[in-house]
């Protein structure tokens, strides 16, 4: 035989409080963590251009060297750094 619970007819007021309070408590750290993750999609985004700038930047300068003079890549190539 299964025993049912009773369904309450009014939601208690301590139930409210407690909604109130857990929606006051999360809805902030929310709204911050969606600004945080905002800032850091663009500073990510900075920085990835920068450092493909930076790649290409030398990936140019060593083909340069290697194509001016074979021999002497070693030498130069601390000069383009």
């Amino acid at each position: 035989m299964p025993l049912k619970l009773p369904i309450p007819a009014r939601i208690p007021l301590l139930y409210v409080i407690l909604g109130v309070l857990l929606a006051i408590s999360v809805l902030p750290m929310y709204f911050y963590s969606a600004q945080i993750e905002d800032m850091n999609r663009e500073r990510l985004k900075t920085n990835e251009m920068l450092l493909q700038n930076t790649v290409t930047r030398s990936r140019c300068c060593r083909t340069r060297s290697r194509v001016r003079s074979p021999t002497t890549f070693p030498s130069t190539r601390t000069r383009c750094i």
